[in-house]
């Protein structure tokens, strides 16, 4: 795809990405490990923005927008490999492009995607055809007009179709802001990135413990803060950021709606997870969506990035009252043996813990009662809802009915989906092949 001619700011990040390559990816590691993106899992995508019932092994579109290094398109590649689906990775790097090019040469997918070199802006113009899936991930924000590319995105999304997208969120970002205003004043006649890089980590070096920044920069290994990413945090030439209800206007405008985030940041949007008093709780209940995520965010104030799925349509997630979905444990809880860990638990409660980096931590309790363990032993990725609540109900040791074993199935699953432990397909969908390891 050609590139237009691109204004002034997206010339210069195209010219940071050819010196600077993000993410940084050591082509040699790619033999030993696929890093699975968390937005890209086609269980949790079919289940968030197509009701379960997309079957990927027909006729499947992806566009990866912004592609980098080549995560998302080598890890949908990996997952599609056995497919006919079309997958275009689209970048305005050569030199990231190359990286992601070696990457998929070692996992034998590079002719598995096509390599595309330009601006997403240029996409409303491209002749290309509709997609049903496209992933923009950590570009938006580096737009002059972040309207403008997602309007483009837009206009080569399928009516059905659904989005992965990542925005840089204010409020857990605010250090950083204030690390790039420190560092512009301190570079202002400093024009080679080198040298601006070399400040950057003197300045690093010396800040006091009290500095806003110092929680962030614990989180980092040495081998972690490398050039390539003081660039990207610090050093961006074109970088903003959003406050939840500005996601929410964004996607609004452009005829979109805010479907999920992922798992790793979904309870700090969540106010009964940050807010005790129930007579402030009951008041905080009452604003709309958008609002009552912002006062979580706002709470916490560590969300750095919004991480989420949005679809066309306002109802597109799998529903867990229609007899004909198929409840499957996600790669992460097979990963982690949940299943096997819920049904060996003695007591009357399970324990999910959740251990961030930032030092928040949860904890979540599924109470364990004979039914509950039944409906979660039945849960194997092949029998339907419909299945499952029959064999509990004629199950003689449960002494139920059908009412009672709907509501406890509608408890438990709203439960574990909340942790996206079990997502669902529709019967007719193919059971997606698993290549995975870390997360991304």
């Amino acid at each position: 795809m050609a590139t237009g001619d691109l204004p002034d700011t997206s010339t210069q990040v195209r010219q940071q990405y050819e010196l600077f390559p993000y993410p940084y990816r050591e082509v040699e590691e790619e033999s030993k490990r696929m890093l699975a993106t968390a937005l890209d899992d086609l269980t949790s995508v079919n289940h968030y923005c197509y009701r379960g019932r997309r079957d990927f092994t027909k006729g499947f579109r992806v566009l990866v927008a912004g592609g980098g290094t080549g995560d998302a398109s080598i890890y949908l590649a990996s997952q599609l490999r056995e497919t006919d689906a079309a997958i275009i990775h689209l970048d305005l790097s050569e030199a990231s492009i190359s990286v992601a090019q070696q990457r998929a040469r070692t996992h034998g997918l590079e002719d598995r995607i096509i390599w595309e070199r330009g601006s997403l802006l240029d996409l409303p113009h491209s002749g290309l055809e509709p997609f049903d899936y496209i992933n923009c991930c950590g570009v938006l924000h580096h737009l002059e007009d972040s309207r403008r590319g997602l309007a483009a995105l837009r206009s080569v999304l399928k009516d059905d179709g659904g989005l992965a997208l990542l925005l840089y969120a204010r409020a857990g970002r605010t250090a950083v802001y204030l690390m790039q205003e420190l560092m512009r004043t301190i570079n202002h006649n400093v024009s080679d990135l080198a040298a601006k890089v070399a400040n950057t980590r003197k300045v690093l070096a010396e800040l006091p413990e009290s500095h806003y920044l110092a929680s962030i920069i614990q989180r980092f290994t040495s081998d972690e803060l490398i050039d390539t990413e003081i660039v990207d945090m610090f050093l961006h030439v074109q970088d903003r950021a959003f406050a939840v209800t500005e996601v929410h206007e964004l996607l609004a405008e452009a005829g979109l709606n805010l479907v999920e985030f992922t798992v790793g940041n979904r309870p700090l949007y969540e106010p009964r997870h940050a807010i005790s008093d129930p007579d402030l709780l009951a008041e905080v209940l009452k604003l709309p969506k958008p609002a009552r995520q912002a006062v979580a965010e706002l709470f916490w104030t560590t969300v750095t990035k919004h991480v989420f799925w949005a679809s066309t349509g306002a109802n597109s997630t799998a529903d867990p009252a229609y007899p004909e979905n198929v409840p499957q444990w996600t790669p992460f809880s097979q990963g982690k043996g949940v299943r096997e860990s819920i049904l060996a638990e003695t007591s009357d409660a399970w324990t999910l813990g959740i251990h961030r980096p930032d030092g928040i931590n949860f904890k979540f309790e599924l109470s364990l009662d004979g039914l509950t363990r039944r409906l979660l032993e039945l849960i194997d990725g092949r029998r339907t809802i419909g299945e499952i609540v029959r064999a509990s109900t004629s199950d003689d040791r449960l002494s139920t009915d059908s009412e009672r074993v709907w509501k406890a199935w509608l408890k438990v699953f709203a439960f574990l989906q909340s942790y996206d432990l079990v997502l669902l397909r529709h019967v007719s969908v193919p059971h997606p092949a698993r290549r995975v390891s870390r997360a991304a």
